[in-house]
């Protein structure tokens, strides 16, 4: 979600230095507002018949804040899935499991990613990515 459907660049400041509050960030992201033509693109995708899937890096304790924030912006999907409670492993590590569990009942057709390490593992997987600009240190 976060540099995907949500543009962070306000809240960032909270994990740009350390000691990084992933508590503020993602308290703090539910006021950020969405990249515009990705919440379109989930929604015509959905309209299409294609199911939305949403995969964050965010843990379990803010699978409100994320329910919240999708529910504002009418972004329509079928499910989210988040890391588990406290688990501090890298995206790239949470969400190739995650992929490894969706693809029992999923064939993923597309993904939309801002994280390099992430992008790298969508196209590992032979996954077509939608890349968004604004990852802190990476030009577009």
């Amino acid at each position: 979600m976060d540099g995907t459907l949500v543009d962070v660049t306000g809240v960032r400041h909270y994990v740009a230095q350390r000691p990084r509050n992933f508590d503020h960030f993602h308290r703090a992201s539910r006021f950020s507002p969405p990249h515009p033509w990705v919440v379109d693109m989930a929604r015509e995708l959905h309209e299409g018949g294609v199911t939305v899937l949403v995969v964050t890096g965010r843990a379990a304790q803010y699978r409100e804040v994320c329910e919240d924030w999708l529910e504002k912006y009418a972004v329509p999907y079928e499910r989210l899935l988040t890391r588990g409670f406290r688990d501090n492993r890298p995206d790239y590590v949470v969400k190739e499991e995650i992929l490894q569990r969706l693809l029992q009942d999923y064939e993923i057709a597309l993904a939309v990613d801002d994280n390099p390490e992430v992008i790298s593992l969508w196209r590992r997987h032979g996954i077509p990515v939608i890349e968004v600009p604004g990852w802190p240190g990476r030009s577009h």
